[in-house]
């Protein structure tokens, strides 16, 4: 069986994004090495994720901060090099890198087929000037130096095509199913509206968070996920006591925390880099029964005719007052339909064919 070894802008956890999924399908055709982040050395012996079913979860650990500069950067590389060879080693079939900051793996295991999963463009971030130099950087280095990318998003697909068009796939995320066949007992009105996702202010309109929870003070607006928020932002949601962030919570949660909501919504940005995302939600909301009301933005402003897409903060609001009122219509059987054409057992398919040109 050929290794395979995956590259991650994540962990392995309980949350599961776009990597897991893959990587899970990816065990019944190869043999299959998890790496995450790059972490501090203080991190060494902090208890770990060491395997899950046959795919094997590694870590790498940096020694010196990359804010000491060059030098850090060439000792660091020489470590990481030493822990790849003992923990990995050498004999890799592909290389599937979805860490845009991990262009060194490519340069350590040279004799392997490359694959770049581009999942957001990160060069449309909001950062410092050098970060985002740095960030550019890498995202090229790593276009042009794989045999293969991959993008997530229409978006980005026409970015990438201006120079690597030759070897560009456009395979977006999906749905398990399976996953969200909850119980009907379930499917009750439920207390709040429900935000599933990162929860960073590069995707949140939070002025808009605000002005919702202000408009509609009886209402409790839950926002599960990851929390990167800058701490001024968390300032201003903690004004908001019908604001509530419950940090990340496990994937296998996620269908019960729908279908006891009073109606999922995305206030997401409407911005470039939001533009460029795939966000799995869209397809993992077409198994709920529960109204959705999302701003107009990529992979949501695809589905008019099963979600209520919204261009204005106004409308977002004017959209709520429909909910409370009881008078969106939903169409399950038609969220059903489209669900079942967008399932990771699909994408993984398309993935497979990649996979064969490597």
């Amino acid at each position: 069986m050929k290794k395979l070894v995956f590259i991650s802008l994540e962990h392995w956890d309980d949350i599961w994004r776009r990597n897991q999924f893959f990587a899970d399908r990816m065990q019944t055709d190869f043999d299959v090495d998890y790496v995450g982040p790059v972490l501090p050395i203080t991190q060494l012996f902090k208890s770990k994720q060491k395997k899950y079913q046959n795919i094997k979860c590694h870590y790498i650990y940096k020694i010196i901060p990359k804010k000491l500069g060059k030098l850090a950067y060439w000792i660091n590389l020489v470590f990481y090099s030493i822990q790849i060879l003992i923990k990995i080693g050498l004999k890799t079939d592909i290389l599937w890198i979805n860490n845009h900051e991990c262009h060194f793996f490519s340069n350590i295991l040279k004799s392997c087929r490359c694959i770049y999963d581009i999942t957001d463009d990160w060069t449309l971030i909001n950062y410092p000037e050098k970060l985002r130099k740095a960030v550019s950087k890498a995202d090229y280095m790593m276009s042009k130096d794989s045999d293969e990318i991959i993008v997530c998003s229409e978006n980005l697909y026409t970015k990438k095509s201006i120079k690597f068009k030759e070897k560009l796939h456009l395979i977006k995320n999906g749905i398990n199913i399976e996953d969200y066949q909850v119980s009907n007992e379930l499917n009750v009105t439920g207390g709040y509206f429900l935000y599933t996702g990162s929860l960073h202010q590069e995707r949140l309109d939070v002025d808009l968070m605000i002005n919702i929870a202000a408009v509609y003070p009886d209402e409790t607006f839950m926002y599960v996920g990851p929390i990167f928020f800058d701490e001024e932002t968390r300032r201003k949601l903690q004004l908001h006591q019908n604001i509530i962030l419950t940090g990340a919570k496990p994937y296998k949660n996620m269908p019960k925390l729908m279908a006891m909501s009073k109606a999922l919504i995305v206030p997401h940005l409407q911005t470039k880099f939001v533009n460029s995302l795939d966000p799995i939600k869209q397809y993992e909301y077409m198994m709920s029964d529960k109204a959705v009301i999302v701003t107009n933005v990529s992979g949501f402003n695809e589905w008019g005719s099963i979600y209520t897409v919204v261009k204005t903060s106004d409308a977002f609001i004017d959209a709520i007052k429909v909910v409370i009122q009881n008078q969106i219509k939903v169409d399950v059987v038609l969220r059903k339909k489209m669900a079942e054409k967008n399932t990771w057992d699909i994408r993984y398919k398309e993935v497979k064919s990649v996979l064969k040109s490597v």
